[in-house]
Formats: C-alpha cells, sequence, structure tokens
C-alpha cells in the first residue's frame, strides 16, 4: 500500500484550516433542531435536488469556459449523495469521471476529502481490484444540511 504524503507548511496549514472548518460544520448541523419528520422532505427529494445541482453545472460548461468553474471536490460531493440517497454504490474510477476531471486529478480530491472525514473507500467485496468510495456519516449530514438550508432559505423548491 502506497504512504500517502504528510503535508508540510503552509498545505499543512491550510489542511488544518479545512479540517478545523469541518469541525465547526459537524458542531453546527448536530445543533439543528429536528422538526416534524412528516413536513421533511426525503434523501430521495434531496438527491433529486443534488442532481439537478449537478446537472446544471455541466450544462454550464457547454455556453463558458469550464476552467472558470472547475471544482472537482463538489462534483464527487454532489454525486456521491445522489447515489447512496438511491442506494447505489459508485467505484473510484467512476466518481473521478462525474467529475469530470483526469483520474490523478480526482484521486488528489478524493485524498482531501478522506482527510476532512467527509469520504471513505474500500474494496469491493469479491473483487479487491475495483475500489468502492461513499461518503461518511459526516459527510451525508453535511450534504444534507446544506440541501435542507437551501430549501428552507427558499433558494431550492422541493421536487414536485
Amino acid at each position: 500500500m502506497a504512504e500517502i504524503p504528510v503535508p508540510h507548511g503552509s498545505e499543512f496549514s491550510q489542511l488544518q484550516s479545512l479540517v478545523d472548518r469541518v469541525q465547526q460544520i459537524e458542531r453546527r448541523i448536530s445543533h439543528l433542531p429536528q422538526s416534524n419528520k412528516q413536513s421533511q422532505p426525503t434523501d430521495i427529494d434531496l438527491a433529486s435536488i443534488a442532481s439537478a445541482i449537478y446537472r446544471a453545472r455541466r450544462r454550464r460548461s457547454r455556453f463558458l469556459p469550464e476552467a472558470l468553474f472547475a471544482e472537482p471536490a463538489w462534483d464527487m460531493l454532489l454525486e456521491l449523495f445522489v447515489t447512496q440517497a438511491f442506494g447505489r454504490q459508485v467505484s473510484v474510477s467512476s466518481i473521478c469521471l462525474a467529475a469530470d476531471v483526469p483520474q490523478t486529478t480526482g484521486l488528489r480530491y478524493l485524498e482531501i476529502l478522506e482527510k476532512v472525514r467527509f469520504v471513505e473507500r474500500r474494496y469491493m467485496p469479491g473483487d479487491r481490484r475495483v475500489k468502492m468510495v461513499s461518503l461518511t456519516q459526516l459527510g451525508y449530514k453535511v450534504m444534507r444540511a446544506y440541501l435542507m438550508d437551501g430549501i428552507g432559505n427558499a433558494e431550492v423548491p422541493l421536487p414536485a
């Protein structure tokens, strides 16, 4: 198994800052009030919203230079939320394709998402040649809270 390089200097400071921010978000979402379950959208509803956001981002590249808006980690998080909400699994290579970046770039972003505990990789049962990736419990909660916040602030309508 290859060793993961340990960040140094400013790279370490940036990563530590990101980890601190994730911990703040985790504390914030753990204190969110739990409202009436009947009025809450389902994870499938939220997945529809996440999917619409992802499709809109892909559609944007038909009109504007894609390099202006490169956010591979965000594309990965959206796609992982959708696949998990529907109970599907996704391979590491597929999530890199979904982010529309070269495999090496996708792997770098997956490392960052792992370090902040938003995603985890594991071997596919029965086939150690394939690695699967999924949101961690924290990653799923953060994405769900983000999508719920958009609904609560009327930024995103619930699917019909």
